[in-house]
Order: structure tokens, then C-alpha cells, then sequence
């Protein structure tokens, strides 16, 4: 399956470059949302086609898990440049992942591994996406401290940007905690504790 990674990853790349250079221009935002859901749906199409082919969910390596942050990156920040207008997060979020992307293609890790059994739980996928969702969001807000910091220098730095940051650290720390749960959960299952003190958990 991973042959074809180079069809749907171009597709995703150049989707989002259009998005990226048409969400400067104000005319050209239809083009924008269109281009940047393009992009996403053509990595979503690989992920599941993916999952199908390999029988057991594109987690595993550090290739597959480079195609989740790619997504979900994307989707983050879209959905916030929808909701705050705020292109510079719609352009960084799709730089970086095209960059996820261009290091799949550059460094790939795709061989195909077999789930030890200690992953084979129903808890592995939900824990596993939940963390990835709350890195893209926590990421995201760390750009919008740096941005705040450089406002703050300007003495420009309005209520509004700060409640914006907030919300996303919000919602990125909620997922964080939630995965953590999930974990706990699935250590319990697994090994029959939610928390024994090994290296690894501390």
C-alpha cells in the first residue's frame, strides 16, 4: 500500500501550497477552504486505505504516526482559521504538514510491523489519536505565545488574541488529559494495573 503514498502525498501537498497562497488574498477564499479540505480528505483516503491494507490500525511506526500529525495538524488549523479568520495559523499549520509529509517521502519508516500483543487493545486507537490531536492543538498554541510575546514588544497586545490562546490551550490540555486516561485504562487491560511505577510511565 505504501507504493502508492506518493499519488495521494502530492495531491495533499499541492492542495495545501494553493491553500496556503490563496488564504492571503481575501478574494480567494473559497479557493483556500476548498484547496485545504482537498488536501486533507486526499491524506484521510490514505490513511483508511492504509488501515484496510495493512489489517490493523497505521500506528505503529514512526512513518504512519508522521501521517497522523500531517492530518491532524491540517484539520487543527483549519477549523481555527475558520473560527478566528486567523490565516497565519491555516499557513503554518499546512507548512508543517507537508513538512511530516516531505519527511515520510525523504526518510521513510513504512515497513510493516505487526502489532506486539500489549497494543492489540481497543484502547491503543483512541489513546494514541487522542494524544496526537492535543500535540497538534498544544502546538498551535505555542505559536500563539511566540506571536503574543512579539505583540507584546509592539505594546499591541489586545484581550482578544489572549482569550483565542487560551481557548486552544483549553481544548489541546483537555485531550491531553483525556488521553492520559485512555492510557491508564489500557494499561489495566493490558497489565492489570493503571499505573505501576515503571521507568517508561514516570
Amino acid at each position: 500500500m505504501w507504493h502508492n503514498f506518493e499519488i495521494f502525498a502530492i495531491i495533499s501537498v499541492v492542495a495545501w501550497i494553493l491553500a496556503i497562497g490563496t488564504s492571503l488574498s481575501d478574494k480567494m477564499g473559497k479557493i483556500a477552504n476548498l484547496t485545504a479540505i482537498l488536501g486533507t480528505l486526499s491524506l484521510a483516503v490514505f490513511i483508511v486505505l492504509l488501515w484496510t491494507n495493512l489489517h490493523r490500525p497505521p500506528l505503529r511506526t514512526l512513518g504512519e504516526t508522521r501521517l497522523w500529525y500531517s492530518f491532524f495538524l491540517a484539520i487543527s488549523g483549519y477549523v481555527i482559521f475558520k473560527r478566528w479568520k486567523i490565516k497565519l495559523m491555516l499557513m503554518y499549520s499546512l507548512g508543517m504538514a507537508i513538512l511530516f509529509l516531505l519527511l515520510n517521502y525523504l526518510n521513510p519508516d513504512i515497513h510493516s510491523k505487526t502489532l506486539m500483543p500489549a497494543l492489540q487493545s481497543i484502547w491503543f486507537v483512541p489513546h494514541v489519536i487522542v494524544y496526537m490531536i492535543a500535540y497538534a492543538l498544544l502546538g498551535l498554541s505555542a505559536l500563539f505565545g511566540l506571536l503574543g510575546l512579539y505583540v507584546i514588544r509592539k505594546d499591541n497586545l489586545k484581550e482578544d488574541f489572549v482569550l483565542k490562546t487560551d481557548n486552544i490551550v483549553y481544548v489541546g490540555f483537555g485531550f491531553l488529559t483525556l488521553g492520559l486516561i485512555f492510557g491508564a485504562l489500557w494499561a489495566k487491560e493490558a497489565w492489570g494495573h493503571y499505573w505501576t511505577w515503571d521507568p517508561k510511565e514516570t
